[in-house]
């Protein structure tokens, strides 16, 4: 599902740019949403005749929920120093 979230990605590249030509911040497909919205369309994409159709309205829903990309927010993760990372073991 993974692969396929990316090909719609991939086609939805070329709106937007266009999008970001027009704004001040660079802008990108937010993957959450595209995900939430692959998972509930993926059966509707084998069970319908014509699955163009499904795919449009995929790529017109990843087109609609885009998000400014922020530079400089990466966060390193800290660590609790007391913490006791245990796996169980059979």
């Amino acid at each position: 599902m993974f692969n396929l979230q990316s090909l719609i990605e991939k086609q939805t590249e070329s709106y937007i740019e266009a999008v970001n030509r027009k704004r001040k911040l660079t802008y990108k497909v937010n993957k959450n949403v595209s995900w939430r919205t692959l998972k509930d369309k993926v059966v509707n994409l084998f069970i319908e005749e014509d699955s163009d159709k499904v795919l449009t309205e995929l790529q017109k829903l990843f087109e609609r929920y885009v998000e400014s990309v922020r530079l400089n927010r990466k966060y390193s993760r800290t660590r609790s120093a007391f913490r006791q990372y245990k796996f169980l073991s059979c």
